[in-house]
């Protein structure tokens, strides 16, 4: 379950292992298999891991630009890294980054440790806490472990208030069937989502509440990542 959640988030997302986006919705850079961010710290963390596990990769993706980023990545100063990672960002909107980096960053993920280490995040991060939610929200067979996992990797995780209005309607609704319950989940995530992509987030999430759906122009049929369609009795 967790390949094929991870797979299906992977292809909306759009990244790969290896593409890396500039600082054009504000988090600064995001790079790899689920879009992990630098403004939450997630760059950091791997690039530290692949250091320790393997420095010479590392020097071999980023070259002569090594040190820097290390040392940019050392930081906490968010306003810093913020600073550094526009200054890198290139083109429409500041979504391209700029040479080394772009480079660096697509060799790096590139290599098969890099591929396990951001897999092993994804798993750790965020599918496992995701299959929580599912089951305590009672969301269904594999839309329901899909919905969660794509909702904790695009929204951090469904929120309070949110989590409070989905048992409110739920305790007064006729329909308490896991389709329902994913329906009104996406609904509530959605609305509550940052109004430059709510339009995004209520078509990405309601694809994967009901199994299908358009998102980013591309027709999505759950069943084609091996999910059923069909909750369980």
């Amino acid at each position: 379950m967790f390949e094929r959640c991870l797979q299906l988030t992977a292809r909306i997302e759009g990244h790969g292992y290896q593409a890396v986006a500039g600082d054009f919705d504000g988090a600064g850079l995001t790079w790899g298999i689920i879009g992990f961010t630098l403004q939450h710290g997630e760059i950091q963390a791997l690039v530290r891991e692949a250091m320790l596990r393997d420095p010479d990769l590392v020097r071999s993706a980023f070259g002569a630009s090594t040190d820097e980023l290390v040392g940019r990545l050392t930081g906490d100063d968010w306003n810093q890294l913020k600073d550094w990672a526009d200054s890198i960002s290139v083109g429409p909107n500041g979504v391209g980054v700029a040479q080394p980096w772009r480079d660096g960053f697509r060799l790096l993920g590139a290599s098969p440790l890099m591929k396990q280490l951001q897999r092993d995040r994804a798993r750790r991060q965020y599918f496992d806490p995701s299959q929580a939610t599912a089951c305590a929200l009672q969301l269904g067979g594999d839309l329901g472990a899909a919905l969660a996992f794509d909702i904790h990797v695009q929204n951090g995780g469904v929120k309070a208030a949110d989590r409070k209005a989905f048992d409110t309607r739920m305790a007064q609704a006729s329909d308490r069937s896991p389709l329902a319950r994913r329906v009104l989940l996406a609904d509530l995530v959605a609305a509550s989502a940052n109004a430059r992509w709510r339009a995004d987030v209520a078509a990405r999430k309601q694809a994967i509440a009901t199994g299908l759906g358009e998102v980013h122009g591309m027709r999505l049929d759950l069943s084609a990542w091996g999910m059923d369609l069909v909750d369980p009795s």
